[in-house]
């Protein structure tokens, strides 16, 4: 590495530079294990097979396309193969990806593809980002990608206006539109939560109960004492039947915004916050702060409120 070797490919390096910063028993701890050694897709599926477990995909959804995890010259090869296992070889001999992220499945039973579509159709989907910052365009393994805008765009003009099904933006594209692949639930779904642009819906009837409210305050109040407000904590809703990531000043505008919330008036629309709450709020964060910090901060939540907090309150996150 230190002779300039081209072979030692970024991540590589980082991964050296990191290991040099360490004492000797962190790369003992980490590296020096009898059972730990390389593996192939293939061996491991077939070794996961004595217990009866399947490869299904990856959880990192966009790793499921071949068109946009091997090149040209790697699907041509994989197209000489029957076996469905050397487009997983592919992707990682020619991908620069250091683990896989796989998932198997214990006594499988595979949905004729009525079925399957129709379970995918009846998904609720809502955008996770503002509408303004949408993009049919993203990176991947295999260079630039982009969604069909006669698909997609109808698409995220309906989740604009709040959680919708996969069955009804799929619709909705074929009404407006005349785009040709308006069929595909599979690769809605994929596209749009891949990127990172919508979320599913568990249960949109669900509400911030005081008990999700309580929980809530008790994991921001721990992450707080470990670290930093700047630091991102994730909070849990019920109406996505887990967890959203914000960043610090961020929950803990939502979870000011939570004291409102009781029993009396779960499910209520909130009062939205001023110029009052934000100074009131800013000086909570960073108490005995200079005017520019305190500034600072209150611009900070005038901008959450102004772009980000529509979106949330229709995800199930009301502020």
């Amino acid at each position: 590495m230190d002779a300039g070797g081209a072979a030692i490919d970024p991540m590589a390096r980082r991964l050296i530079e990191h290991c040099a910063e360490q004492p000797a028993s962190y790369l003992a701890h980490e590296f020096m294990n009898a059972a730990w050694a390389p593996c192939f897709h293939q061996d491991v599926a077939t070794a996961m097979a004595g217990a009866k477990l399947h490869y299904v995909g990856s959880p990192r959804l966009l790793e499921n396309f071949p068109s946009l995890t091997l090149d040209d010259t790697a699907r041509a090869i994989a197209a000489e193969f029957e076996d469905p296992a050397m487009v997983e070889l592919l992707k990682d001999v020619t991908g620069n990806q250091p683990l896989r992220h796989d998932v198997f499945i214990r006594g499988a039973v595979r949905l004729d593809a009525a079925r399957r579509d129709a379970a995918l159709g009846a998904i609720s989907l809502g955008l996770s980002v503002p509408y303004a910052r949408r993009q049919l365009e993203f990176d991947a393994p295999t260079g630039r990608a982009s969604m069909s805008e006669g698909l997609y765009q109808p698409a995220f003009e309906r989740l604009a206006n709040g959680p919708a099904t996969v069955a009804d933006l799929l619709a909705r594209a074929l009404r407006t539109s005349s785009a040709a692949a308006v069929d595909n639930p599979a690769e809605l779904l994929a596209m749009l939560i891949g990127t990172g642009q919508a979320l599913p819906i568990a249960d949109a009837t669900a509400i911030m109960d005081p008990a999700c409210v309580r929980l809530n305050a008790a994991m921001f109040a721990e992450k707080m004492h470990a670290s930093n407000v700047m630091q991102r904590v994730t909070l849990a809703v019920p109406a996505l039947g887990g967890g959203y990531s914000l960043p610090g000043l961020a929950a803990f505008a939502v979870l000011r915004q939570h004291d409102w919330l009781s029993e009396a008036t779960s499910g209520q629309a909130l009062p939205q916050p001023d110029g009052t709450n934000f100074t009131a709020w800013a000086n909570l964060v960073a108490p005995g702060g200079d005017d520019a910090t305190i500034a600072q901060i209150i611009s900070v939540f005038s901008t959450f409120f102004e772009q980000q907090a529509p979106m949330l309150n229709r995800l199930g996150i009301v502020c």
